[in-house]
């Protein structure tokens, strides 16, 4: 048995745990809307437990009975299109819009894979193996690859390297060059969609083109593409997709790889472009990267690069990068640490170069102090020791003079004294606005009373301040004056908006403008124009704290479909009508769950709002299925005589049943074998090859509902003429050859029960 888990093999009746995964073998469970672990489909790919389940489609790990490998199965599913019952294979469409874009969808997944699989392998993207229809769906079975995506690789290391970086991004743009030949675009290119194998291959994965296709008119388009690496024309199926559109992917996954960040969604920065530039997200990194990313991120089609190719060039010019030593910046002195410099070991830089100097304190004078004077006649300063400076002689009659140094110094006390009052009274306001109210309110320096004031600006730091009063002035005020401060916080308090019979998105610009966030909730209001604003909780006019959250009630007018499964058909029938929606032609099954004549299936499930009149698909159980046998017989006479020899019937790819064919044992069966098949009625159609020696010989098909079988095929066989036994009388005519007769030839048309031998005889 297969570990439905990882696919290993083990022992069944010795292991309840793998031991190759660890996981119970016993217990291997998918969710309700995806296929059960263990179903086989094409008679030939068993699945196992679900390795991705997007928006868009479910990935499932497989075995390949054919060919003895892992694969990966991906079958299409759009769940917003489409419904499941648990443990049924079948996909049922929902109707109106969204099974149009089902169908469309359904047709572009199979077209693009089976181009992808006519491609022939090429290095770097997944190999697809098969494309095939069942269960209402399509699947495409692909390379099973063991490794770990560059999402994963970013998340554990927070951000990569450039030269990681490169190692990534080039191998993928030169696979999107090969495949940009082919005519296909990946459409999907992302972290979640490149994988690093255990080998070191880098491997695209997911082509993404069914996905646009199905949901080009989707109102949730949004929600299924990768946003931050999908460009502007993914968002508006009235914009042209190229080449182009792979570039700005690959271009938002590098970016992506060397921040850690997911760069702006397309839509937000079709407006305004708050797109941050490399360079200013992270530092040593080639100059000439912003102006390549720029290019390959540029919102509108027609403004970026345009081809893998022109992207690859670009970036292998960075290939040997690297900084001219003697360009290195330093930092200016006042920009340097000096928190493990030692106190007495003081450095100070000079053109670059460092050299010590000893602390201010320590400074010695070793010189004696000399005065300056000049020669007036010869214009040159003339130096003259100190000592020998003489006073000059003192004047006669300075009592005047003395007087006057009186009264002088009388004044400047006076102004003196004043000063020193109106300093230890009186203060100046300076200029608060751009510091942080910490920096302020703990500060020494100011001798003022501060209140604060609460306002939001998305564009400054928390606990700036934005404003104050009084403003800054130099005219001197009482140390008791109040400034208020006013400073840039989430505590600030704002007023809903009036959006009242506002459309959604003018309803959601408008809370935004007001630093709110929006929550749309859908009410049936019929009453009020579809899609418009009913009420807002908060009502406008209260006043809330910014980035509050603002629930905005939006008018549809749809009903809500009932839960009819359980019932009668007239019943269920009746349910939706009073739901003012109708029932449509039903389909009936087989059903373990389920007695004959009750609803097993709706369309649409019940609680989901869709408009009014609305056809809900309904699938009726035919009861459980009960085992059916049916009995073949198989005309052997044309090989009477090259007995003995071995009939083998195998089923479904397995051997059923193996017999020696003596010259006895077709004696005793009048050379009609006969086997007989029992199966539950829902495996309506099973094939049945009969081998003559390992050589297929006839194919027929048991259909059990009938309780029929019929010819399918029938080919060659050539065995050659065993040696007659002479006990059994034959005279030696009966030692010749064959007949061309007794070699089977095709049979023209399919033959009904009972008529299997007609032309066949040898």
């Amino acid at each position: 048995m297969r570990c439905l888990y990882c696919m290993e093999k083990y022992d069944e009746d010795l292991d309840v745990i793998c031991p190759f995964c660890g996981n119970d073998v016993v217990n291997v469970e998918n969710d309700s809307n995806c296929l059960p672990a263990g179903t086989v489909l094409k008679k030939r790919y068993m699945l196992g437990r679900v390795l991705g389940d997007g928006g868009f489609g479910i990935t499932y790990i497989g075995y390949d009975k054919a060919l003895k490998r892992k694969v990966a199965v991906k079958e299409f599913f759009p769940n917003e299109c489409v419904t499941r019952q648990k443990g049924e294979k079948t996909v049922t469409p929902l109707s109106g819009e969204r099974g149009t874009r089902y169908e469309n969808g359904l047709r572009s997944f199979q077209e693009e894979a089976q181009r992808l699989a006519n491609l022939g392998s090429i290095e770097g993207v997944v190999n697809v193996f098969d494309v095939f229809a069942d269960n209402g769906t399509a699947y495409i079975v692909m390379e099973y690859l063991s490794g770990e995506t560059v999402a994963q690789i970013v998340e554990e290391n927070r951000r990569l390297g450039f030269g990681k970086t490169m190692n990534i991004i080039v191998p993928v743009l030169r696979s999107l060059i090969k495949i940009h030949k082919a005519g296909i675009i990946h459409r999907d290119v992302s972290p979640q969609n490149i994988i690093r194998t255990e080998d070191g291959k880098i491997v695209l994965i997911d082509f993404g083109a069914a996905r646009q296709n199905t949901l080009s008119m989707s109102k949730s388009v949004s929600i299924i593409l990768k946003q931050g690496y999908a460009p502007i024309e993914q968002y508006d199926n009235k914009i042209k997709q190229g080449t182009w559109t792979d570039v700005y992917a690959a271009a938002a996954t590098m970016y992506y790889m060397l921040t850690g960040v997911t760069p702006e969604y397309a839509n937000s920065r079709l407006l305004d472009d708050t797109l941050v530039p490399i360079s200013e997200m992270r530092e040593g990194l080639p100059p000439e990267l912003d102006d390549i990313l720029e290019g390959a991120l540029a919102v509108r089609p027609e403004d970026r690069t345009q081809t893998a190719q022109e992207l690859l060039d670009q970036i292998m010019t960075l290939k040997n990068f690297g900084r001219d030593p003697s360009k290195k910046k330093h930092k200016r002195p006042d920009q340097q640490t000096t928190q493990d410099v030692p106190k007495q070991n003081w450095k100070s830089y000079v053109g670059g170069t460092p050299y010590e100097i000893a602390p201010t304190a320590a400074v010695k004078r070793d010189y004696e102090p000399k005065v300056i004077t000049f020669d007036r006649s010869l214009q040159t300063p003339i130096e003259q020791p100190t000592q020998q400076l003489q006073p000059e002689p003192k004047k006669k009659h300075t009592a005047p003079l003395v007087a006057a140094l009186l009264v002088a110094v009388l004044v400047l006390g006076v102004v003196i004294t004043l000063g020193y009052l109106d300093s230890k009274q009186n203060t100046v306001i300076p200029d608060f606005i751009g510091q942080n109210i910490n920096d302020v309110l703990n500060s020494s320096d100011y001798d003022l009373e501060f209140d604060t004031d609460y306002a939001y600006d998305p564009n400054k730091t928390l606990g700036e301040i934005l404003d104050q009063n009084p403003k800054a002035t130099s005219r001197r005020v009482g140390r008791d004056t109040s400034v208020t401060l006013t400073v840039n916080s989430e505590e600030a308090q704002v007023m809903v908006p009036v959006v009242s019979k506002l459309s959604e998105s003018v309803a959601i610009n408008t809370l935004g403008k007001s630093n709110l966030e929006a929550e749309i909730v859908k009410e049936n209001n019929e009453n009020v124009a579809e899609g418009t604003v009913i009420r807002t909780e908060p009502s406008s006019g209260e006043m809330v704290k910014v980035k509050s959250k603002v629930i905005v009630y939006i008018a549809e007018h749809k009903v809500e479909v009932p839960d009819i499964l359980g019932m009668t058909l007239e019943e269920a029938k009746a349910k939706l009508g009073e739901a003012g929606l109708t029932a449509g032609e039903p389909t009936f099954e087989y059903s373990d769950d389920y007695d004959n004549g009750l609803v097993m299936l709706q369309g649409i499930e019940s609680g989901e709002k869709v408009d009014k009149g609305t056809i809900v698909p309904v699938t009726v159980s035919k009861g459980e299925p009960i085992p059916v046998t049916v009995k073949a017989e198989i005309d052997l006479s044309r090989f009477q005589d090259y007995a003995p020899f071995k009939i083998s019937v195998i089923v479904d790819g397995e051997e059923e049943t193996t017999q020696n064919a003596s010259k006895d044992y077709l004696n005793r069966i009048g050379f009609n074998y006969k086997f007989e098949l029992t199966r539950k009625i829902t495996e309506t159609a099973v094939n049945v090859e009969i081998r003559i020696d390992d050589q297929p010989y006839q194919t027929y098909i048991f259909n059990f509902e009938n309780a029929e079988y019929w010819l399918d095929h029938e080919d060659e066989v050539h065995l050659e003429k065993s040696v007659p036994e002479t006990s059994s009388g034959k005279d030696k005519d009966s030692e010749k050859e064959p007949s061309s007769k007794a070699e089977p030839s095709r049979e023209e048309e399919p033959s009904k029960t009972g008529d299997e031998s007609e032309g066949s005889s040898s």
